[in-house]
């Protein structure tokens, strides 16, 4: 058997991907057979090791994103992950608790601890990726969204990479406080705007061709923005078909932006300039074309990204209803406090400057 045909749990046992689907501890003496749905909670658990991991989010996985029309409902779904977790202490006493119940927030976390054994047996592809990208240079590349496919990707690959990345950054602390899935929005949501506007979704991959950073963004109107201000309306109920055509030339675009961020591990000076070069230059590359915002807001989890957002000129407005921290920045004019901001770094001064030269009338 090869090692992509098994997915390990830390270092005590492995799902069997053969036809004959189980559970097998790593020495192989104990093998217990998993049904079709078990196997497949069990996979999406490993694939996302650490992080939060909500019941909406495993329904699309195991059922498919019209589960609703055949009225299935994600709490079913835990007596599944009861089976499984009799299944794991059967490998060894105590090895459920690995899979932890995050109480109130619908979700559950597989934790792997890694032990100091003298022998280190192969893992699944997720940890060993990780692995590579902390012990290697961590210098990440700019891509686009068609370069990614020609690496492999498809579009609800990619948006599962930005939602897993998401989760990661801003899911959940241990005071129960993060993104909610209704602020993240869906894998599936999230391939239909790549399709549509790949423009709006840039990123930052490693050198095992892992997306480790993004941008991305969509236009919405003065009433969703108002919504949104009020509680009523999330990035969950986003689609291309009920935002703002991102091509119709004009100034009245409000941008709403989704996340510019990379993750904690790639977080250097020289990757968030990259990823903070690239936004700019969309930013400039729409100007051209006379497709321009008066306002950016972006809704903040993360205490080093609401440094950031500060650094750039955003002011607060709101504490989100449901979570995070609402911080907006007015374009027009061109701000003053983030061109001097801009102007003081090398790598982003050309773009801050063609980009006042564009905002700077607001005729």
């Amino acid at each position: 058997m090869n090692l992509e045909e098994r997915k390990y749990i830390g270092q005590e046992c492995y799902v069997n991907l053969s036809s004959k689907t189980e559970l097998v501890s790593y020495d192989g003496l104990i093998r217990i057979p998993l049904s079709v749905t078990e196997y497949k909670i069990l996979s999406y658990f490993i694939d996302h090791e650490n992080s939060p991991v909500y019941l909406e989010a495993l329904a699309i996985y195991v059922w498919g994103v019209n589960y609703q029309a055949d009225q299935k409902d994600p709490v079913s779904l835990k007596s599944h992950i009861s089976h499984l977790r009799k299944k794991l202490d059967k490998i060894r006493d105590g090895l459920s608790k690995c899979l932890d119940t995050n109480h109130g927030l619908g979700s559950y976390t597989l934790i792997i601890r890694n032990q100091n054994d003298d022998h280190d047996p192969p893992r699944n592809r997720s940890f060993v990726e990780d692995h590579r990208a902390k012990s290697k240079n961590r210098d990440a590349t700019p891509v686009q969204y068609q370069e990614l496919l020609d690496m492999g990707y498809t579009p609800f690959s990619i948006a599962e990479s930005l939602v897993k990345n998401d989760m990661k950054l801003y899911g959940p602390d241990f005071r129960g406080k993060g993104i909610t899935p209704q602020n993240e929005g869906s894998s599936s949501q999230w391939a239909e705007y790549l399709s549509s506007v790949p423009e709006t979704f840039q990123y930052l991959v490693d050198a095992d061709g892992e997306i480790v950073g993004n941008f991305s963004f969509l236009s919405i109107s003065s009433m969703q923005e108002e919504a949104y201000l009020n509680g009523d309306l999330f990035e969950q109920a986003f689609s291309p078909s009920n935002t703002r055509d991102l091509f119709s030339a004009g100034k009245e675009h409000i941008m709403f932006l989704l996340n510019l961020s990379v993750n904690d591990e790639y977080s250097t000076p020289k990757n968030n300039n990259k990823l903070r070069k690239m936004f700019l230059e969309e930013l400039i590359s729409l100007a051209e074309n006379e497709v321009m915002f008066c306002k950016i807001i972006t809704n903040v989890y993360k205490s080093s990204q609401e440094a950031f957002y500060k650094q750039w000129g955003f002011r607060f407005v709101k504490d989100h209803p449901l979570s995070g921290r609402v911080y907006e920045l007015n374009l027009l004019p061109y701000p003053q406090a983030l061109y001097d901001h801009l102007s003081k770094n090398s790598m982003l001064s050309d773009a801050n400057e063609q980009l006042k030269n564009f905002y700077q009338d607001t005729d």
